[in-house]
């Protein structure tokens, strides 16, 4: 949350005149929002997680980790981003291209040898480029590709979350 982003015409995610994003607590300080989305967000992981296995990776799938880890943070949690986005160099993709990229992406995925790390580098990648959510997509990627590694027929540890990790400490 702490790096700006960037949208070409003003962010209706935010509150005016702020760079905080609109909540559900309606926190208007930035350290304040940061605290109870990372504890919001981690009492809610083992359900996302639990309801998650199993499921045929997809964008749906996507939404519904996001949904579920951010649904007592944002109200527009699970939701395909409406704003175009980029951090530092890297411009995401336009939200009106999401669902389809998303399609292509996960059917290529879903054929794919994911045998070779290097394959799956590569999906990581294609993946955190469509950044669908406006917020939220670093942690719940990582909890996707979580789903992808189970379904391997070799033992490659899942990715763990090292967002959560900070609250363990």
């Amino acid at each position: 949350m702490g790096e700006s982003y960037w949208n070409q015409t003003g962010d209706p995610y935010q509150y005016a005149g702020s760079s905080v994003l609109k909540n559900i607590p309606n926190l208007k300080d930035a350290d304040a929002l940061d605290v109870f989305e990372h504890r919001a967000t981690a009492l809610r992981l083992d359900e996302a997680v639990e309801s998650a296995a199993g499921k045929p990776v997809s964008l749906a799938l996507w939404q519904y980790i996001h949904r579920t880890l951010f649904q007592d943070v944002y109200g527009w949690a699970g939701e395909i981003r409406s704003v175009q986005l980029a951090k530092g160099s890297t411009v995401f993709a336009m939200p009106e291209h999401i669902e389809t990229e998303a399609a292509r992406i996960f059917k290529e995925l879903a054929t794919d040898n994911l045998s070779d790390p290097g394959r799956l580098a590569f999906y990581f990648g294609e993946l955190n480029v469509l950044h669908p959510f406006r917020e939220g997509n670093g942690r719940t990627q990582k909890l996707l590709f979580d789903e992808v590694v189970r379904a391997l027929p070799c033992s490659i540890c899942p990715i763990a979350p090292p967002w959560l990790e900070a609250h363990h400490t």
